[in-house]
């Protein structure tokens, strides 16, 4: 018996699909490589909650980051 596999061309996916892949992407580079950038842009210097949540689950997935 030889399996088939079905090629799905990248036309044919839904927008829930883009917006999926968009927001792992999104939360790969916010969890993985950001160093503060985007807490900056969003609250400024004052406020480190974000960076520290990010740091923490940079921490729990295995990223080294110091």
């Amino acid at each position: 018996m030889n399996p088939t596999t079905q090629r799905i061309a990248l036309d044919r996916l839904s927008l829930w699909s883009w917006l999926a892949a968009l927001f792992f992407a999104a939360m790969v580079y916010a969890i993985a490589y950001d160093q503060g950038l985007l807490e900056q842009i969003v609250h400024g210097l004052q406020n480190q909650t974000l960076h520290e949540f990010f740091h923490d689950a940079r921490h729990l997935f295995g990223f080294p980051c110091h």
